[in-house]
């Protein structure tokens, strides 16, 4: 007999994949057909923000696939997004995002039981799955043999039999063991409605069944479904968010947990421009001369269209640390422009979000950086900043 288990829906830990989106996905959707979109996630499964701030205090994501928002670049995806908000109002926080694709509210009681009953005092937002309907409408709802909603896997029945009428009790169920679990655990729960666009009454139902729940138990629930429902342009289709979505999604978040994070008066995310929407060119563009704290990180964050003319050493990176004697893990041009640099390359054709981390050597106290053309003369910048971190 083969062997079951109960399903974790989560992402492969230690993963950093390039995702894009096929050309039949592609058709009814908002997104661009030339952008690769970055996932990575922890030794745990877990989506971490684009800072990379690691803080004791913790807030986790909860959801589906409009939270997981695997087809958003790293700086929208909703933890960087919240991350941020966070570190620069003076909250020491590191954000993570469990949202999952296809994960339902048994999901989410499975992944709370297993993943965070060790991390008591955090604060988790779970955003009500979407795809409960797909398991209401089983005939054993959650409990059902279906392969995409089965609890026990494996699972192979692709025909299960379909309920004659929704019964919504099993996930009032959920919703109430969600709660349950918070409160043995000690973790400070927030829930919010499912984000859609446009009209269903089942979701509806379910968000009007979970608010009153949260309602009677005293848990905030942060209710988008008015202003998502009408809201197209937050949407790249029906479900998942495009980055002014996230943001919105974010904000509302942020706006409903300060009050209960405890904060000082300390900005502990900075980040500052090197250039904006243009194309480069053979002169260095400067950033301003930016101060450093001891154990300062930074890493370089560049947002650029790369054309097809050339797929290696597109565009030039330069670093200027203000002296003349420091010790870099970088090379050192001869060309006294140039200084200390480090070639960008990405796929001919393709807009692309990319990540450079950069140690800062000892003795540096301030850094500025520079971006040229290199092989490539075509090379559009959409945004490149620099993010300082300090713990």
């Amino acid at each position: 007999m083969t062997k079951r288990y109960i399903r974790l829906k989560e992402l492969k830990p230690g993963l950093l994949n390039n995702y894009v989106p096929s050309d039949e996905y592609l058709i009814n959707t908002k997104l661009q057909k030339n952008e690769i979109y970055l996932a990575k996630t922890n030794s745990d499964g877990n989506q971490d923000s684009i800072w990379g701030f690691k803080s004791e205090n913790n807030v986790f994501l909860l959801g589906d696939s409009s939270v997981e928002s695997i087809y958003l670049r790293l700086s929208m995806k909703p933890q960087s997004i919240l991350e941020r908000m966070l570190l620069e109002n003076g909250f020491e926080y590191s954000v993570y995002n469990l949202g999952v694709s296809g994960s339902q509210t048994l999901n989410i009681v499975n992944l709370i039981i297993n993943k965070l009953g060790n991390k008591p005092g955090s604060t988790l937002v779970v955003s009500i799955p979407s795809n409960d309907e797909g398991a209401l409408d089983l005939k054993n709802n959650y409990f059902s043999d279906h392969w995409r909603y089965s609890s026990i896997v494996p699972a192979f029945n692709r025909i299960s039999t379909r309920a004659e009428k929704i019964d919504y009790e099993p996930f009032e169920k959920n919703i109430k063991m969600i709660i349950a679990l918070c409160d043995i655990l000690n973790l400070k729960l927030f829930m919010t409605s499912i984000i859609y666009n446009g009209e269903n009454t089942v979701y509806e139902k379910l968000n009007k069944i979970a608010s009153e729940v949260c309602s009677h138990k005293k848990v905030p629930f942060i209710n988008f479904e008015p202003v998502f429902k009408e809201g197209k342009d937050y949407f790249y289709d029906s479900l998942h968010l495009l980055p002014s979505g996230s943001i919105y999604y974010s904000e509302g978040v942020f706006d409903a947990i300060n009050s209960t994070l405890v904060s000082n008066s300390l900005a502990y995310l900075s980040i500052y421009d090197i250039c904006n929407d243009m194309v480069l060119t053979n002169t260095m563009i400067w950033s301003e001369s930016i101060k450093l704290l001891i154990g300062s990180t930074i890493r370089v964050i560049i947002d650029a269209d790369f054309p097809m003319d050339s797929s290696s050493k597109q565009m030039l990176l330069s670093i200027d640390y203000g002296k003349e004697d420091i010790q870099s893990e970088l090379p050192k041009s001869e060309n006294s422009e140039i200084g200390y640099f480090k070639y960008i390359s990405a796929p001919a054709g393709k807009r692309v979000e990319l990540l450079i981390d950069l140690k800062v050597p000892n003795g540096c106290e301030k850094i500025r950086f520079g971006l040229r053309s290199w092989k490539s003369q075509q090379v559009r910048v959409i945004k490149a900043s620099v993010s300082v971190v300090n713990a």
